[in-house]
């Protein structure tokens, strides 16, 4: 599996920062919280700011909710 995600990253992911990360996972998981309730934020901010694209909004709005789950 590690081949086939470091294929698909470009790089391998240094042990030391594995090992930063496992020892400090709820710092990691804060910060992913973070990023999924940023990434809900611009979907919300694209519904707002395309109004009359209901194709986009329909799909933002399908984002922002996953996101909020992932948060959950």
């Amino acid at each position: 599996m590690l081949p086939d995600l470091n294929e698909f990253l470009g790089c391998a992911t240094p042990a030391a920062w594995v090992d930063a990360a496992l020892q400090n996972q709820d710092v990691m998981l804060i910060d992913h919280g973070n990023c999924e309730k940023k990434a809900a934020g611009a979907a919300f901010q694209l519904m707002f700011r395309y109004v009359d694209k209901p194709d986009l909004q329909n799909k933002m709005s399908r984002l922002a909710r996953e996101e909020l789950r992932h948060f959950e």
